[in-house]
């Protein structure tokens, strides 16, 4: 390989990540960075409407107390009238890692009484002034998996653009629509 087809080919990569970090594409999303302690602030009731997780998905959150760092809530399955509520808290967390300027966007969730259960779930995208959320929610160590879940806040519905934003995740993550679940039907 000369030395002049180094340079041409240097420049080529050069011109192309340029055009890859201006966002070479015609669509562009406002950079939003969702808190998830302020959609799971004190007292508030979130319900889940849609879910791509197994049967027990349907749920509703009860939240206790939040503070700066934690929240602590009971979840109630709507699937199942014979579980038992769970007495939860939520550890919150920042996915961009080491950005300090931006809220937190995630929480590890464990029981109250200390065993952990693994659980993580990360606010994705709010709507209508923090009453309809997209989740990504992981039931495995790691915070591995593709499910998501349509929350809404206690009184409110899901807008059509809040559950247009639930189907266009999922179906990057590959989740067909079969897969699902109206939780409504449960409430």
């Amino acid at each position: 390989m000369t030395a002049g087809m180094r340079i041409r080919d240097a420049l080529l990569f050069a011109v192309l990540l340029k055009v890859a970090h201006c966002g070479g594409g015609s669509y562009k999303r406002e950079v939003k960075h969702e808190d998830i302690a302020q959609f799971y602030s004190s007292t508030a009731t979130i319900r889940t409407l849609y879910t791509t997780m197994h049967t027990d998905g349907c749920k509703v959150d009860t939240v206790r107390t939040t503070d700066y760092r934690h929240t602590e809530f009971n979840r109630n399955y709507t699937s199942q009238n014979n579980r038992p509520s769970l007495e939860l808290v939520g550890t919150f967390i920042n996915i961009l890692h080491g950005r300090r300027d931006v809220p937190f966007n995630g929480m590890d969730i464990n029981m109250k009484t200390g065993q952990k259960l693994h659980w993580y779930e990360e606010l994705l995208f709010t709507f209508d002034s923090l009453n309809c959320g997209i989740f990504f929610v992981s039931t495995t160590w790691g915070r591995k998996g593709k499910d998501y879940e349509l929350r809404v806040r206690s009184g409110s519905s899901a807008s059509r653009q809040c559950y247009e934003e639930l189907i266009s995740y999922a179906r990057r993550a590959g989740v067909v629509a079969s897969k699902f679940k109206n939780c409504t039907k449960n409430i």
